[in-house]
């Protein structure tokens, strides 16, 4: 998990730096590496609570096939790849009109009458879509044995050319619109390509960002101000290095735990507090130190606690 960075227009749920979680498997050319990968990942959205998804699938060898059965060279397979990648974007149309500009359109019809379909329903016109087809069928298999929501849709993809086998993107059901939370897919050269050694590579990546905009805005997660659960409030300067030394207690019992350091009056402290939903206060003033105690405040409540600062952390529950 780390930063990533990426050339693009920024835009909804769509940054140039963001925070990626990746799963990935070097040196197994199996299906079952993939969904391996997958299963990674789709654990970790459903530990996160996030609603209904489905994971999209393809493969990059029924498309590449396909291209070559209807005569196209590389770089229009290339072009007419893109475009059909935007499907989910710009709809039916929008990928017919790129295909005219670019003077694909007319290989448009055949590619469009494979949608709908399983892979185990689409003719294999040559070896490499017959492959292509055969690791589709067993990564459908496999993910049904997983439990992974996976469904075949020849519509799928990926832009990044390196992809070479199984590739994935996956959509909460009911927001289509706010794009993969998380994607992948069988990359067998890109290791080589990259200076390494000649080994077979998959792997599965979660959004991070995007993932957290999405539950934030399904409700799914609150958004925190703080993640501080107790403020330790000085009433006095001349009580500041008692505070501290409960502050220190608070964090060592590992709750997370700050205090004031801007100098505010014991009035600011409680109403930054209460900006910042803060639960617990800890107020401590002259009398507090002089008896070794602190008072705690529930800040939902209101309610108050007089006890010796080690015991706070259990007052907490």
């Amino acid at each position: 998990m780390g930063k990533v960075w990426r050339y693009d227009r920024p835009q909804a749920g769509r940054y140039r730096e963001f925070t990626q979680a990746d799963v990935d498997i070097v040196g197994s050319p199996l299906v079952l590496a993939d969904v391996e990968c997958v299963a990674a990942g789709v654990e970790a959205l459903r530990r996160v609570k996030t609603p209904p998804f489905t994971v999209l699938f393809n493969n990059r060898k029924i498309l590449h096939g396909w291209g070559v059965a209807r005569g196209l060279g590389e770089e229009q397979i290339t072009e007419f790849l893109r475009s059909v990648d935007k499907w989910f974007k710009v709809g039916e149309e929008g990928v017919r009109a790129e295909l005219r500009e670019k003077g694909l359109e007319e290989h448009f019809d055949a590619f469009a009458a494979m949608v709908g379909h399983g892979p185990e329903e689409i003719p294999a016109f040559n070896d490499e879509m017959e492959e292509g087809i055969r690791e589709a069928v067993e990564f459908a298999e496999l993910s049904d044995d997983l439990g992974i929501p996976a469904t075949f849709d020849i519509r799928l993809a990926r832009g990044l050319d390196y992809y070479t086998g199984n590739i994935f993107e996956t959509y909460v059901n009911d927001a289509p619109g706010f794009g993969a939370i998380a994607s992948g897919g069988r990359y067998d050269g890109l290791v080589k390509l990259v200076g390494g050694k000649d080994l077979p590579a998959t792997g599965f990546s979660i959004g991070v960002d995007r993932l957290f905009s999405l539950l934030v805005e399904k409700g799914a997660v609150e958004r925190k101000r703080t993640v501080t659960r107790v403020y330790v409030a000085p009433a006095k300067r001349e009580t500041l290095r008692y505070a501290l030394k409960v502050l220190r207690t608070l964090r060592s019992a590992g709750i997370p735990a700050e205090t004031d350091v801007m100098g505010r009056s014991l009035r600011k402290q409680m109403e930054y507090a209460q900006k910042m939903g803060i639960p617990f206060v800890v107020i401590v003033g002259p009398e507090e130190e002089r008896n070794g105690v602190v008072r705690l405040r529930n800040m939902e409540t209101g309610e108050e606690t007089v006890i010796p600062p080690e015991k706070v952390p259990e007052a907490l529950g």
